[in-house]
């Protein structure tokens, strides 16, 4: 449950949602987009089912780049190219005698992803949008660091996925307000039911209860542990927990009953830090 800051950049680069205009658009397909704009598909390992979804969601976003080429939907596209590069790597290595041509379209659309992430990473390069800085502090670029770093308290920065980005950096160099940045994620998430991006969700609870082990917090360390476990994400067993956090049972079945209502809390998107008067 560490809070890294390289698993977290390969976190943004691989995993973090897009929101796309989906497979069909006013009843049009995405065999029919292609057809309509080819160059959306050339050079993508069409006609194939390996990495059939990877391939779909990167043809809608690149088309929501033709209609509005703004610097977040390249860098969604971005993205996209990299899950879907991810996947038809993995498939170009797939020897079969019976399907050359199919493999030789493999290897062409993983040396087209190749292209087209530079091509990307280079129109992207000047953008000021928080999330491109990210990434490019992700790949070791000090000057993108620094212009993310100076953006802390703007209205640009106030999304959970920010929150946690910022608190990498400040994990120990300054624990409470690693841990400020964190419950203020959770502040952020409109729930299950809304529209955030919400897949940071899981990292930023599992960072909160680190961050109080950290500080020797045992009673804080506990219920955030026990919160995890609400959300399924994998805990020592109570027998481990009971040896990790020493604690009479009247404590421990208030923090347990409290983890439920926290959890809950987050789940509908009404998380409020204060109520634990976890703010510094």
């Amino acid at each position: 449950m560490i809070l890294r800051q390289k698993s977290l950049f390969r976190f943004f680069a691989f995993c973090a949602p897009i929101l796309l205009s989906g497979c069909f658009e006013f009843g049009m397909s995405t065999s029919e987009l292609c057809e309509k704009h080819p160059s959306l598909c050339t050079g993508l390992n069409n006609n194939d089912g390996q990495c059939r979804h990877q391939r779909t969601d990167l043809i809608w976003q690149r088309y929501d780049v033709m209609k509005e080429p703004t610097a977040l939907h390249k860098f969604d596209e971005l993205m996209l190219w990299q899950k879907y590069q991810k996947c038809i790597d993995l498939s170009a290595q797939i020897v079969t005698t019976k399907l050359k041509d199919r493999k030789r379209s493999r290897s062409e659309a993983l040396i087209h992803s190749h292209n087209e992430i530079e091509r990307l990473e280079n129109e992207l390069k000047r953008s000021s949008q928080p999330e491109v800085l990210f990434y490019f502090w992700g790949k070791g670029d000090q000057q993108a660091q620094q212009r993310f770093l100076e953006l802390e308290g703007t209205r640009v920065m106030e999304t959970p996925r920010l929150q946690l980005a910022l608190a990498t950096y400040y994990t120990h160099r300054d624990e409470k307000k690693t841990l400020r940045l964190l419950h203020h994620s959770l502040e952020l998430y409109d729930g299950k039911k809304g529209k955030t991006r919400n897949h940071v969700i899981p990292e930023v609870i599992r960072s909160i209860a680190t961050s109080y082990n950290r500080l020797g917090d045992t009673l804080h360390a506990y219920l955030w542990t026990q919160i995890a476990a609400q959300f399924k994400l994998g805990v020592a067993e109570s027998r481990q927990l009971s040896m990790m956090f020493p604690m009479d049972d009247e404590t421990r079945e208030k923090l347990d009953n409290l983890a439920e209502d926290i959890a809950d809390d987050i789940d509908d998107g009404e998380y409020k830090a204060i109520r634990l008067n976890v703010q510094q």
